[in-house]
């Protein structure tokens, strides 16, 4: 896992050393760190690889470092299974250049790797981008047709917010929605909770009731998607008599067989910019999503095939707020010590 994060630009000087240069430009006085980190998927904690202070992080830049890092765990006996990120513009072009214009753009390749790998896109950011590109579209409508539907539905915001209108003065209230999870400001669009205030069950069912079935239908449809790639606890769906938090075990259970037919769901829809996004997701939102999606399924296939796996938890790609917490604390801490090329952080337990 690989992320940027800004930082206070400054110059500082310890033990006759200048501290707070880029990396990628050693003129520059660092603005952003690169943060690499590893998850093993054996057990172990994930610990922090990599720190690099950056000025204007390129994806050329960005493709060298972990490519360095894939090599660093080769050569300790690991292997890298899946690269996840958000999707940003310098990823996405990251994960074109593992993968060279493949037939599969999920998957990429590295000479410092002999095996493949799988690039997925983190799952908390496409459910805040589902979320604004639904907010954000001209009418406030996404359509797309349910995995088993016969039709396609109008998902419409405004239907939200109405929701929201009739219940907020009320002492007793059917959902948990907000003026701030259905007006969100810029800072506020960054926010995962928030976007879950809206794409909860509750406000479903609470749709449904009042007569608005093709929103609450779509409202449903994400919440499970949501509830099967965001499985942290094998005995989850036990205790919450739920299936579709259940691990999954096979590539045919139901809940893999959802995901790909959502992903050919929303492959099928029309996408667009500006005046040309009518009732449709973004270019760079859908082809996140569809991407992500078929590699978490490929990637299922290949990791069950393994005799030491017997089951996968999606939640493990990625990035929990306790970790980017994690990541911003030691970005934080370390902005002043890993300031010049030999002062690079690169750790392997």
């Amino acid at each position: 896992m690989f992320d940027e994060m800004y930082i206070q630009p400054s110059v500082r000087c310890r033990c006759r050393h200048l501290l707070g240069r880029a990396v990628d430009d050693p003129d520059q006085v660092a603005r952003t760190i690169l943060a690499i980190m590893v998850k093993p998927l054996l057990g172990g904690k994930q610990f922090v690889v990599r720190l690099l202070p950056t000025y204007i992080l390129s994806a050329e830049f960005l493709r060298k470092c972990v490519s360095q890092c894939i090599k660093a765990i080769n050569n300790n006996g690991g292997r890298v299974v899946a690269l996840v990120s958000d999707n940003h513009p310098n990823n996405r072009k990251c994960f074109a250049l593992f993968s060279a214009g493949r037939e599969k753009p999920w998957i990429g390749t590295d000479v410092a790797q002999e095996s493949e790998f799988f690039m997925l896109f983190d799952f908390v950011h496409i459910i805040k981008c589902i979320r604004n590109n639904w907010q954000m579209e001209a009418n406030g409508i996404l359509s797309i047709q349910p995995p088993g539907a016969d039709r396609q539905i109008s998902a419409k915001w405004s239907d939200v917010v109405r929701l929201y209108q009739m219940e907020k003065d009320h002492v007793v209230k059917c959902t948990c929605l907000t003026h701030e999870a259905c007006y969100p400001t810029s800072i506020q669009k960054t926010k995962v909770s928030l976007a879950l205030l809206v794409l909860d069950e509750r406000v479903a069912a609470a749709l449904k009731c009042d007569g608005y079935s093709d929103t609450a239908e779509f409202i449903k449809t994400i919440v499970r998607f949501w509830k099967i790639v965001n499985c942290k606890n094998p005995d989850l769906h036990a205790r919450l008599r739920d299936p579709d938090r259940r691990p999954v075990y096979s590539v045919q259970d139901e809940s893999i067989q959802f995901l790909s037919a959502l992903a050919d769901s929303f492959d099928s829809t029309h996408c667009g910019k500006g005046r040309a996004r009518h009732h449709s997701l973004t270019p760079e939102t859908k082809s996140a999503l569809v991407n992500s999606l078929r590699g978490a399924c490929e990637m299922c296939e290949v990791l069950l095939s393994d005799p030491r796996i017997s089951y996968v938890l999606l939640a493990v790609w990625r990035v929990s707020p306790n970790e980017r917490r994690q990541l911003l604390c030691i970005c934080g801490a370390s902005a002043a010590q890993c300031s010049t090329p030999t002062n690079e952080i690169i750790r392997i337990p």
